[in-house]
């Protein structure tokens, strides 16, 4: 997988984050929200891993695993990754 363009605004980024949970979970998009917390979406632990992989894939970034351990809702990945893309 290519990363796709850098979004451009926040609320780009938080759209393309929850797309990216929905694909990687079973979760019904219309109840994510920013409140969501990673444990709700019923990944394991080999899911959770895919759904940070896929992150990194799409953005063009590595999320260290001392990081990824300390996110553990929507809003605080779509955050983390504004920080690091400077959103």
């Amino acid at each position: 997988m290519h990363p796709s363009p850098a979004p451009a605004t926040k609320d780009e980024l938080r759209m393309r984050i929850r797309k990216i949970f929905v694909e990687q979970s079973d979760v019904d998009p219309r109840t994510l929200t920013g409140a969501t917390r990673i444990a709700e979406l019923g990944l394991d632990g080999v899911g959770t891993i895919a759904l940070m992989m896929a992150l990194e894939d799409t953005f063009d970034l590595e999320i260290p695993e001392a990081d990824a351990d300390g996110l553990k809702s929507l809003q605080e990945v779509v955050d983390y990754v504004a920080r690091r893309l400077g959103i």
